[in-house]
């Protein structure tokens, strides 16, 4: 399961992907972390555990501003980096073979609309249960789903089969026209391959 976390911001989900984006005073409180991770990896900022990937994937989480220390598990053993995360914008850190390496976050300049098919994919010993706004979908273990999602930022919760358990709940993003894949599994945070990310929120 995902720690709550005093470096994760509480998420605010809108109902409507049409929202306009968050107020400047809200965006002067949040930086976006973009873990780029080409290999198993564990994170963690200033000893506090974010996540845990067990393969490669693209994850983001929303950390205050600020300094802080990024130490990042590869294979067992540590790698470490002093990051700045700039409000209202943030940085991307690249996991690899050789080490970490970073660079401000672009701002996206790809167009929010059209339709992706995004494949969800549930990995180890237990169901899944997907929840969107006001839809849900449930997933046995080993099978697949995709869904047919415009471009932006969804919410989503996911969790056990029987809907009793959340595995993780946050903001999935969807970009460009290619398909997506989102790995499930109990204990772990959905994995993302493509043109897209989950920001998962504090809880």
């Amino acid at each position: 399961m995902i720690s709550s976390l005093a470096l994760v911001l509480s998420l605010a989900f809108a109902a409507d992907p049409e929202v306009p984006a968050e107020p400047e005073a809200l965006q002067a409180t949040e930086s976006t972390l973009l873990i780029d991770a080409k290999l198993p990896a564990e994170i963690l900022v200033d000893g506090h555990k974010l996540g845990q990937l067990w393969a490669p994937a693209r994850v983001s989480f929303t950390v205050k501003p600020g300094a802080h220390q990024l130490r990042i598990y590869t294979h067992g053993k540590p790698n470490d980096l002093s990051i700045a995360l700039p409000p209202g914008d943030g940085l991307t850190v690249v996991v690899g073979r050789s080490g970490l390496s970073s660079e401000a976050l672009p701002t996206d300049q790809r167009p929010t609309t059209g339709i992706v098919p995004v494949e969800f994919r549930v990995v180890g010993g237990a169901p899944a249960m997907l929840r969107f706004a006001d839809t849900k979908h449930t997933i046995a273990q080993g099978d697949r789903l995709t869904l047919d999602l415009p471009s932006g930022t969804h919410a989503l919760s996911v969790r056990s089969g029987d809907g009793t358990v959340i595995w993780a709940s946050g903001r999935l993003t969807v970009e460009g026209g290619n398909q997506m894949v989102v790995q499930l599994a109990e204990g772990r945070m959905p994995e993302v391959s493509g043109e897209g990310r989950f920001d998962a929120s504090g809880g």
